[in-house]
């Protein structure tokens, strides 16, 4: 063979494996031909779209913001099928576009049934997978072997971006029919059994061939449930033009109308997806279907709830009147609603809201309402309820903004699955290290896990941390639980910290005293819990006035006092109790100015025919706003507080002489009357006669 010869076979050969030849049939789709229109990311349901050969095509895909075939695995049941056969399938290429990016692959199916949407892709009715074509492949077309008279392609996992998808058919089984399309009027695309009822309308149907409507065509319905399909009472039915919805359905459900043709026409389908979601009134029926995490529930219904289904909120109360909720924190994809009955997280981007919005579900607050909600995937995230939803799903409005929004004050071991995405508040955190977004802080002895979620700044521009260690903190955030590992740690995601101040409920009180005519004044501080000895004559001992400050507001103080009456050691006679209420005066505290009705009654024989009172006790009680009773005490304990009384010797009689003047120390005439310092002569010193 001369070379030219040579020449020409090994491109003859080469067109041979590389190109159809003249009496094969290629149809070229490219985005503009299917009906995608280019200017948003919702997939859309396309079908009756016809190219080169017989074949008719159908799916469900988005352009996205570009111009090309956007195709993903999950969610839409996106792909691309035939619904009437080009003929002998004979080879498949792909040509992605550079927005394609990863490990991307497109899988090819065949089969010798017409398809009836992208859904049977996802189910038993894909067919026979061919072969697959993998983005960066040295050989982007597939020759397909085998005898299959329609195909179907979806991406294997993930988005795919396509600028082109070429299909060769051999042209022998095309049909020569008159091609069909079927055209659906206005139908629903979610549905929510109770809130929409049990049932809803089919859409209306017309035939076409080119724009003329084919006469007399009749069309049948069928249903298919996806493979989310959670059962409910029964199976959904179709009957005289309705679908009818058991309770406690959801999932997608696959509503194809089918025209089978006759010897003029060619048959065609078109499906829609009628989305089914689980209905919720209130948060709380919600966190009731949600097992605890981490138990033998759990464990069964682990793989159940990462996945998900797909379920609505529409708040109403019993008389199916709407409700408002509050949104307690929105940061990022977080917004964290509360209703009368608990707390929810939404995981979505761009949802708007803010802390502080009372967000309405009813749209028409002017007319009868229709009841509105919430749609989207309710699931487990690492054990963290949420609502993964999309904008247009979240059916809210903001009927008032700038409420006040209040944390709950929980203890450490309240932190768990009850107050999960609750706004909470835990007090005297104690912080120890920082690993990351990780912090752990202590109360008392327990360890306290605390994930900065949201970027919360805990360090100042230089780096340095403004957590010191050892130092307590009042931190509040979003109640979280984390599961991994067979491991599940309740957790706060940090929204603020401030030091923690001790608020002491009563800082100080003061007491005026008269012993037998001497009035003096004795202060009692909070830090303080002392036995006060007070030296003076006792057959006269009144309490005259009593002030008590107060760290906080308090709506009741009282002052209860009591004596022991026998020398025999510390008896407690309830007889003997003396209670007494203050009044909160301009200033702030509270008093009491009991004149001459508070007298200590003597009781005890001093040894010398005198009687004196030996110890009086008493202790401060009180109620905060809250109701809260608090006690003035130390430690957190009751300790009462003692004044005891000692009485002074004869003072006609004279001891040591002691010229140590203590000017703090009271001085007496000898006939027992107070004198100043100035006074010249013997005086009563420290129970001593001393001579000035």
């Amino acid at each position: 063979m001369n070379k030219i010869l040579r020449l020409f076979f090994v491109a003859f050969m080469a067109l041979v494996g590389s190109t159809a030849f003249a009496d094969d049939q290629v149809d070229e789709l490219v985005w503009d031909a299917m009906g995608l229109d280019g200017t948003s990311n919702n997939y859309v349901d396309f079908s009756g779209i016809k190219f080169t050969s017989s074949a008719v095509y159908a799916g469900n895909a988005s352009t996205g913001t570009g111009k090309y075939i956007q195709l993903r695995s999950k969610n839409n049941n996106s792909g691309v099928v035939t619904t009437s056969s080009g003929g002998k399938l004979k080879s498949v290429t792909i040509a992605y576009n550079e927005a394609t990016t990863g490990d991307r692959t497109v899988d090819i199916y065949g089969s010798n049934t017409p398809y009836q949407s992208a859904a049977d892709l996802y189910g038993d009715a894909a067919g026979e997978k061919v072969g697959s074509i993998a983005l960066g492949a040295a050989n982007m077309t597939l020759n397909v072997e085998g005898e299959y008279a329609y195909v179907g392609l979806r991406s294997n996992s993930g988005a795919v971006f396509i600028d082109k998808i070429t299909i060769v058919w051999d042209g022998e089984g095309g049909e020569t029919k008159t091609a069909t399309a079927i055209e659906l009027g206005e139908y629903l695309t979610r549905f929510t059994p109770g809130k929409d009822g049990d049932e809803t309308n089919l859409p209306n149907v017309v035939v076409t061939s080119g724009d003329a409507i084919v006469e007399g065509a009749e069309v049948k319905w069928s249903l298919k449930m996806g493979n989310n399909w959670i059962m409910g009472e029964e199976e959904p039915s179709i009957g005289d033009g309705k679908i009818y919805i058991p309770n406690h359905s959801c999932g997608d459900l696959t509503l194809t109308a089918k025209y089978e043709g006759n010897d003029q026409y060619e048959g065609s389908s078109k499906s829609y997806t009628l989305k089914v979601y689980k209905g919720y009134m209130r948060i709380q029926s919600i966190l009731e279907d949600f097992p605890e995490v981490g138990g033998d529930t759990w464990a069964a219904k682990e793989a159940e709830w990462n996945k998900g289904y797909q379920a609505s909120y529409w708040q109403v109360d019993e008389q199916f009147s709407p409700k408002t909720a509050i949104v307690t924190y929105a940061n990022g994809s977080y917004t964290y609603i509360k209703d009368d009955y608990g707390s929810l997280l939404l995981y979505g981007s761009g949802l708007g809201f803010k802390k502080g919005d009372e967000v309405a579900l009813d749209m028409a607050p002017s007319i009868p309402p229709h009841y509105s909600g919430v749609y989207g995937t309710l699931k487990s995230y690492n054990g963290l309820l949420e609502l993964a939803v999309n904008k247009d799903d979240v059916e809210l409005y903001v009927k008032s903004s700038d409420n006040p929004v209040e944390p709950k004050t929980i203890t450490l071991d309240e932190l768990n699955q009850t107050n999960m995405n609750e706004f909470v508040r835990i007090e005297d955190a104690e912080f120890v290290e920082a690993n990351g977004k990780n912090l752990t802080f202590k109360v008392g002895d327990e360890t306290l896990a605390v994930y900065n979620q949201f970027g919360i700044k805990v360090a100042d521009d230089e780096g340095k941390s403004l957590l010191e260690p050892g130092t307590k903190y009042n931190l509040e955030g979003m109640g979280d639980v984390y599961w991994k590992n067979q491991t599940l740690t309740n957790q706060l995601y940090l929204i603020n910290f401030e030091e923690a101040v001790e608020e002491v409920a009563i800082k100080s009180f003061k007491m005026t005293i008269n012993c037998d005519g001497e009035e003096f004044t004795e202060e009692f501080p909070a830090s303080d819990w002392q036995n006060k000895v007070i030296e003076g004559k006792t057959s006269s001992i009144k309490i005259k006035q009593i002030v008590v400050e107060t760290g906080k507001p308090m709506k009741y103080v009282g002052f209860i006092a009591t004596m022991y009456k026998t020398e025999d050691g510390w008896q407690h006679d309830e007889e003997a109790w003396h209670t007494t209420n203050l009044e909160k005066r301009d200033d702030g505290t509270w008093a009491v100015d009991l004149g001459d009705d508070y007298e200590l009654i003597p009781d005890i024989d001093g040894g010398d025919g005198s009687s004196y009172q030996e110890t009086f006790e008493f202790f401060i009680y009180a109620e905060d706003e809250a109701g809260t009773p608090i006690h003035y005490n130390n430690g957190g304990q009751d300790k009462n507080y003692k004044v005891t009384f000692t009485p002074r010797e004869d003072p006609t009689a004279i001891g040591n002489v002691n010229v140590n003047d203590n000017v703090n120390t009271k001085l007496y005439n000898m006939s027992g009357q107070p004198v100043t310092r100035t006074y010249r002569g013997v005086v009563i010193q420290n129970a001593r006669k001393v001579l000035r």
